[in-house]
């Protein structure tokens, strides 16, 4: 599951933290609507 959400980390938006260091300008919510 790491593995999943390191590589696509806008594709896990249930784990915040792996959106955060992605987007951190943009909250997980936001970009994924």
């Amino acid at each position: 599951e790491d593995d999943s959400l390191s590589s696509c980390g806008r594709m896990s938006f249930g784990s915040s933290s792996s959106i955060t260091y992605m987007t951190p300008q943009q909250p997980p919510f936001d970009f994924l609507s």
